[in-house]
């Protein structure tokens, strides 16, 4: 025997299920989608114009804009009762409207040295946001972070990573209107001491 409408065998249900049980069946459904507008603007510069020893410094500096228009299915269609789906726009989950990386290194003489900073605006996660949230999104973020090699000699090399200097927390929230914490992540600052011997 078939289960209900579905069409599915009666001998996938489970749990006490019988085919008089009410379900609810949903299915993902595609949007028209939209356009991402904006623009990128990046420099990389060694400073060779500087005297010996500091024109083994250089800089990178890259900027980016974007504001996006996405249609979102909040409520499905009732396909028996004939109830449209119900949409609402909302920017492009995981972007960012600005962001941008500033970094300075150092290279000469087998030292390698770089500290890099990165941040990125506030941005949606997840439209909509479930337990009666328009949406959930994550706060503006910057972090520090900053690497140190030397080649001891040919074979030879150390290493120092340092990541999240600036000891950044990872937060997120929930509706557009209250943006009230749900949840605060510390991870803290790592430090990685490595060495590397080639043979």
């Amino acid at each position: 025997m078939l289960w209900s409408d579905t069409g599915l065998p009666n001998t996938l249900l489970t749990n006490g299920n019988t085919p008089s049980t009410v379900f609810y069946v949903t299915q993902a459904l595609n949007t028209p989608g939209g356009t991402l507008k904006g623009y990128e603007i990046s420099l990389q510069k060694p400073f060779t114009f500087l005297p010996e020893p500091f024109d083994g410094f250089g800089g990178i500096v890259n900027f980016t804009h974007v504001t996006s228009d996405i249609t979102y299915v909040v409520t499905p269609a009732n396909l028996k009762t004939g109830v449209a789906a119900v949409t609402v726009v909302q920017p492009l989950v995981n972007l960012s409207p600005n962001s941008y990386n500033v970094t300075l290194y150092y290279e000469k003489a087998g030292l390698k040295a770089r500290i890099s900073g990165a941040y990125r605006d506030e941005y949606l996660l997840t439209v909509p946001g479930g337990n009666g949230n328009d949406v959930r999104g994550k706060f503006e973020t910057f972090n520090l972070d900053a690497q140190v090699s030397y080649d001891i000699n040919d074979h030879l090399k150390v290493s120092l990573e340092m990541i999240n200097l600036t000891d950044e927390f990872d937060s997120k929230w929930d509706d557009s209107k209250r943006q009230s914490s749900e949840e605060y992540v510390h991870f803290g600052r790592q430090f990685y001491l490595g060495a590397s011997y080639k043979f």
